[in-house]
């Protein structure tokens, strides 16, 4: 007998019994994951607005036994009744404050109800005990409403509950102690006018609180990115024009020195001027005005951008000849076209008279065949320009790397490019001018083109302005959609 009750000195295996596994195995692993996610969510759930209310109902704890004193001044002698339902009112406020923490939301709302529902109950039981409907705690029965959304805000229903509880324990008390009908009545219809003042109070600071607690709806989101977008554009494009007629004035100038350097150096022909300039430093006076005039390509455009987005582009009308301003337009890409081995050939109809603005019909020519030549180096453009009575076409054909149909729409867009920018420099900006200038001026652009074999743009403008390009005349225009 000893033996079997002496201890085993061996070591010990600890097992678990059949029962206990097979309860453990039986319950399914994703249960005890969301047992365990819930139990640990309701622990780091206890929000600021949680933890204040648990030291309101803690307070609310102390102050019913605090109290207590108030109960024998009362009754006029010490009774063990009022301080038992103190002490069991304080009990399960505390109970209902452990319980909250480990419940869900819904569960949460029960517990509260309950709450309210007991403590109606136990002040009634406190009153009666203590006077009954004669207690001063009986006069004070129809605020408690108020006291539960005080402590309780964001749960109306729990203004409910505590409202019926009242009416229906007051009334009982006034039964049981003989008051008249009429009495009970008025005490009734007090409790349910300040019970349904209470709850609409409570509801009201409810909804509040949702709504600027939600968050907030995809539309207004939305519409608020696109105002957001729009002030980034805007002071973007407001940038552009400082920066571009800051640019502009100092370039000026320094396109003027390179002018007169270029005037100064011998010409070709002419081997008997005396001063001699190294072919190097020729060459590099070459490139810093080639460069210089990209740049102030590139202002002008930036100019550009900021009237056509700002509606400050204005039109110059008179009437000119479309077939000489086009061919003025490529002799001055003389020198370009032979830098880029291409030859330009002319299709003009003579003469091409309309009634347009010559400044930006020029930018748009210098745009079409700077475009050309840019992409359709070492080939032919041919510009072409014919009319009839109601209409002038201009187009500019080159025989390069052409453009793709995904990309045909895509290019009149701000800021985009078909081909590789690492071989092809530009800001994206000469065909969006472009396709903004036409349609100021009542036409239309189109593009017909074949990834390998070139593109033709095609401007089709009127040869008389509209009535509302009439009215456009030397004041402000919007661009076209815009």
């Amino acid at each position: 007998m000893l033996a079997k009750l002496a201890p085993h000195r061996g070591p010990r295996r600890y097992t678990q019994s059949p029962m206990a596994s097979q309860s453990a195995s039986s319950v399914p692993k994703g249960s005890q994951r969301r047992s365990g996610a819930r139990t640990e969510g309701a622990t780091r759930g206890r929000s600021p607005i949680n933890k204040a209310r648990e030291r309101i109902m803690l307070m609310c704890a102390i102050l019913i036994l605090l109290f207590a004193p108030s109960d024998v001044y009362t009754v006029g002698r010490f009774s063990w009744g009022p301080l038992i339902i103190r002490i069991e009112w304080a009990v399960s406020v505390l109970v209902t404050i452990l319980a909250l923490r480990k419940a869900e939301p819904h569960g949460a709302r029960v517990i509260l109800n309950a709450l309210v529902m007991l403590s109606t109950v136990l002040y009634g039981a406190l009153a009666q005990l203590t006077g009954g409907i004669a207690s001063p705690l009986f006069h004070w029965i129809l605020t408690l409403p108020i006291v539960v959304a005080l402590v309780i805000p964001d749960h109306p229903d729990t203004v409910a509950w505590s409202g019926f509880t009242l009416v229906i324990y007051g009334a009982a008390m006034q039964v049981w102690e003989g008051e008249q009908e009429g009495t009970i009545a008025r005490w009734v219809s007090q409790a349910v006018v300040v019970t349904a003042l209470v709850f609409y109070a409570s509801a009201t600071y409810r909804r509040l609180r949702m709504r600027e607690a939600r968050p907030p709806d995809a539309q207004e989101v939305a519409a608020a990115r696109v105002r957001a977008s729009e002030a980034a554009v805007a002071a973007r494009d407001e940038f552009l024009a400082v920066a571009a007629h800051e640019l502009r004035t100092p370039l000026t100038s320094m396109l003027l020195h390179i002018e007169a350097i270029e005037r100064t150096l011998p010409a070709e022909t002419a081997p008997e001027v005396t001063m001699q300039v190294p072919p190097i430093e020729q060459k590099r006076i070459a490139a810093v005005a080639r460069q210089a005039r990209r740049l102030s390509g590139l202002i002008d455009s930036m100019l550009d951008v900021s009237k056509l987005t700002g509606g400050h582009l204005s039109l110059e009308l008179a009437e000119l000849d479309v077939s000489a301003l086009v061919r003025e337009v490529t002799h001055r890409f003389a020198p370009d076209a032979s830098a880029a081995e291409c030859k330009l050939s002319l299709h003009l109809d003579h003469p091409v008279l309309a009634v347009l603005d010559g400044n930006r019909l020029d930018q748009i020519v210098s745009n079409l065949v700077g475009n050309a030549l840019k992409y359709g180096a070492g080939s032919p453009v041919d510009v072409t320009v014919e009319g009839d009575d109601t209409v002038i076409r201009l187009t500019v054909r080159d025989h390069g790397i052409g453009i793709s149909p995904k990309d045909q729409e895509r290019i009149f867009l701000r800021f985009e490019r078909a081909a590789d920018e690492r071989q092809y420099s530009g800001a994206g900006l000469g065909l969006w001018i472009t396709s903004e200038l036409v349609k100021a001026l009542g036409g239309r652009i189109t593009l017909h083109s074949v990834p390998g074999s070139g593109a033709a743009f095609t401007v089709v403008l009127p040869r008389r302005p509209s009535t509302l390009i009439e009215r456009r005349r030397n004041v402000s225009v919007r661009p076209a959609g815009r």
